[in-house]
């Protein structure tokens, strides 16, 4: 496994992370990232944690590219990656890159959005012909899943604006369903010793979630992303490769 330690670089850019072998600054692929728990997130200044960039640092690791990733907000990779700072940035969805020219390369996170209930409520959600209508759904404001739902006419019905109390409105009954990616719902399932098996789960979308490219960097460096992808599907779980 390949070494690496988190330095303070400066207010901007936050920590700076070096990965990877030793080579030369401009060999190095440079991309930025932020906290995005529990996909990607820094639990030390000396360790970052998450499948996002355990993936990140097999795939790279396999084709040998030599890479620093900046670990900051969204708002300011994307700023860094429109100002050629960065090579790219990661996570990111199609949505999420637009103005920018460059590619994502195959899905480095899977998100599975998946509606939770208890009982036989989640069996009886779509046995019922005007369910959207009919079912009490609660989503945290703001967030994809909350638009998501608007967008397609669900009876949205609690709002609050963290996951933590979206949790309580279900647990207290106070919702007959939520909707959640299953990644934040299983730890939340460890962190409060719950059994999945008390809840009915649907999964209503998914979102492919990729790193982005620049084609500055795409086009000094022919077939990487070719081969990128390549190294990334034997680093995915079986169960998230790319159909």
């Amino acid at each position: 496994m390949s070494s690496y330690t988190i330095r303070q670089a400066c207010i901007l850019l936050g920590l700076l992370i070096p990965l990877g072998a030793v080579s030369a600054e401009e060999q190095k692929l440079k991309l930025a990232t932020w906290n995005w728990p529990p996909y990607l997130q820094a639990i030390s200044h000396r360790e970052l944690t998450g499948p996002a960039i355990d993936r990140l640092r097999c795939t790279l690791g396999r084709i040998q590219q030599p890479y620093q990733v900046v670990f900051t907000n969204r708002k300011n990779a994307y700023q860094q990656v429109l100002k050629r700072n960065q090579n790219g940035f990661f996570p990111v969805t199609p949505a999420t890159v637009n103005g920018l020219d460059g590619k994502i390369s195959n899905p480095i996170i899977i998100q599975r959005w998946m509606l939770y209930s208890f009982g036989d409520t989640g069996k009886a959600f779509f046995s019922t012909r005007d369910y959207k209508e009919n079912f009490s759904i609660g989503a945290t404001f703001g967030t994809d899943e909350w638009f998501w739902l608007k967008k397609n006419g669900y009876r949205v019905t609690k709002q609050p604006k963290g996951s933590d109390r979206l949790i309580e409105l279900l647990l207290d009954r106070k919702v007959e369903a939520i909707l959640l990616p299953s990644e934040l719902m299983n730890q939340e399932f460890v962190l409060r010793n719950l059994s999945a098996e008390s809840f009915s789960t649907i999964e209503l979308h998914s979102q492919n979630f990729g790193v982005y490219f620049s084609d500055q960097f795409l086009s000094a460096k022919p077939g990487f992303l070719n081969r990128f992808n390549q190294a990334l599907n034997t680093c995915m779980p079986p169960s998230e490769e790319e159909s």
